[in-house]
């Protein structure tokens, strides 16, 4: 009265490899690739993919040590319960949350300040950490102005919030001359997190006090590092 003949033992998908091997499998089992295995697959903790990304990295046999195609684990969304879990190499996000993919659309508050910067709204902490921007337009949403811009004035009147949507565009396909890296710069106001460098294969100087970090199969996908 085990294995398939059982409620709790269907529902909490107990022994199900055993079961399999001795002929009482669950209707959905699938043994045919051997035991149950799985590994982290991320290039650096908190490392976010699109599930067309997440899936290629899990059925690439390079991208790992043990050299084996996997697939995405189709569960529901993970919970994290222990520190182990915070410990593991992928890591999670600072609030210890877990991220899942959704075919909906996702939108982003920010807080636009009276002098143009910007602060993202995901929580407490960052919703202090303005930064600046480049406004493709002269004007920015500004207190008094907020609706024109489609945003709303808070509460005590002194910024706006927006909704935020993200385009990705590729800056250099090739490592770039430091003149390049400096005129980038000018521009470009969000740094990348020091501990990603460690995970690219490659290095190329562009200067005195400038290299490029890259991975031989995405040269796009690079990291510069400028007077650090």
């Amino acid at each position: 009265n085990y294995c398939n003949k059982k409620t709790t033992w269907i529902d909490y998908k107990l022994c199900e490899y055993t079961c399999a091997r001795i002929g009482y499998p669950f209707d959905w089992t699938n043994c045919t690739d051997g035991a149950y295995k799985e590994e982290f697959r991320c290039a650096y903790p908190a490392e976010y993919l699109t599930y067309e990304e997440a899936s290629a990295r899990c059925a690439s046999t390079t991208a790992s040590s043990s050299g084996e195609s996997l697939e995405i684990c189709e569960e529901d969304e993970p919970e994290l319960e222990s520190a182990e879990d915070l410990e593991s190499p992928c890591g999670a996000d600072a609030d210890g949350a877990a991220r899942v993919w959704t075919s909906e659309s996702c939108t982003w508050d920010v807080r636009v300040s009276h002098t143009g910067e910007v602060a993202s709204l995901r929580d407490s902490k960052t919703s202090v950490n303005f930064f600046r921007v480049v406004w493709e337009s002269a004007t920015h949403p500004n207190v008094g102005s907020c609706a024109l811009h489609g945003c709303e004035e808070t509460t005590n009147g002194d910024a706006c919030d927006c909704a935020m949507s993200i385009e990705e565009s590729i800056l250099f396909s090739e490592p770039p001359s430091e003149a390049e890296v400096l005129q980038a710069l000018r521009r470009m106001k969000v740094g990348a997190r020091t501990d990603q460098v460690g995970h690219y294969d490659s290095v190329t100087r562009c200067g005195t006090d400038c290299s490029v970090f890259w991975n031989a199969s995405s040269k796009a996908d690079s990291i510069i590092r400028y007077e650090g």
